[in-house]
Order: C-alpha cells, then structure tokens, then sequence
C-alpha cells in the first residue's frame, strides 16, 4: 500500500494542476490553449518611454486643447462671425491674514493660459477689482487665489464677483457676499 502513495499524491497535483489551469481559462485569465490571433492585436518590444514630455510633445497637445475647446460653444453673431462663448465661472471662497483679502475660484468649460480673472469687490458706492492671469489645468481654468490688499477695504459686507475673459470666452460668477472685519 505504501508503494502507491507516492503515485496517488502524483496524480492528485497534476488534477489539480489540471483544475487549475481550466478555471484560468474559462474565466480569461491565460491564454495556454486559445491564442487571439486577430490581425489588430499587436505587440512591440519598444520600451515604454517614462521621460518628460518634450517641448513638441506638450505644444502639439496645447494646440489639440485649444481645437477641442474652440468647437465647443461656439456662438455666431449674425453676420457669420463668431463671438465668445460663455463659460462658468465658480467663486469657490475667500479667507483673510493679517494683510490681504483672498479669493479663490475657477473657470468651468474651457483649458487655456492667458485669460484674465478679475475678483470684483462692492460695498455701497466703493468698488476694489484685482485681476490676475487664468492658468490652465487638466480639467478647467484655474484663477487661483486674488489678493486684494485689506487697507483697501473698510469693515463690512462686501459684494464679490469672479469674472474671466479671453480671446474665446467670458464668464462671471454669481454675487457672493464676503465679511471683511
């Protein structure tokens, strides 16, 4: 009985094995018996380039956003010229230090540099604009935090606005009011 005890644990494993093997393959988990030999399926032994992207990389895909962007919204005025599209824009808060008032927000519906984002301030018959450049993320544009300096602003409620303007497009927040103590 004991000469077949090694033969036993022998055909066991190769079940197994055997068990094994048909679950991956059932489920698609390995290719041993079936080959995808359609003819769009290809392979490259090029190594996968993890180096930054360079200067031509990041222009080309610069001018692909902007062509993207620039067929979406598009507004004509009548006469078969186009005018800026509206997108928008998104006060997202504001907060204080010792010195200067900060506003924050963005610009939905567009990716691009070189917008300008201007935080408009209104208490009574005072107005305070700052304006900064938009700058472009992957997914909107960002205006980032505005400075507004707090000797330039008495206490009080002050109206704020966000607004953005570009070549393409123009935008402005809902009114939010912001305590300035």
């Amino acid at each position: 009985m004991t000469k077949h005890k090694p033969l036993t644990l022998i055909l066991i494993t190769l079940l197994l094995l055997a068990g094994v093997t048909a679950a991956l393959e059932i489920t698609d988990t390995t290719h041993f018996l079936h080959r995808d030999s359609s003819p769009t399926t290809k392979t490259t032994d090029q190594p996968i380039n993890y180096s930054p992207a360079t200067d031509e990389e990041k222009a080309d895909s610069d001018s692909h956003k902007v062509d993207s962007s620039n067929n979406q919204n598009q507004n004509t005025d009548g006469n078969g010229g186009t005018t800026k599209r509206q997108v928008e824009v998104t006060l997202t808060g504001s907060h204080t230090n010792t010195s200067n008032l900060y506003v924050n927000g963005y610009v939905d519906g567009i990716v691009e540099d070189g917008g300008t984002c201007t935080v408009t301030l209104k208490n009574g018959s005072s107005v305070v604009t700052r304006s900064r450049q938009g700058v472009s993320n992957a997914t909107n544009t960002t205006c980032g935090q505005t400075a507004i300096p707090l000797a330039s602003l008495r206490a009080g409620t002050w109206q704020a606005t966000l607004s953005y303007s570009s070549a393409t497009s123009t935008g402005k927040s809902p009114a939010a009011d912001i305590m300035v103590e």
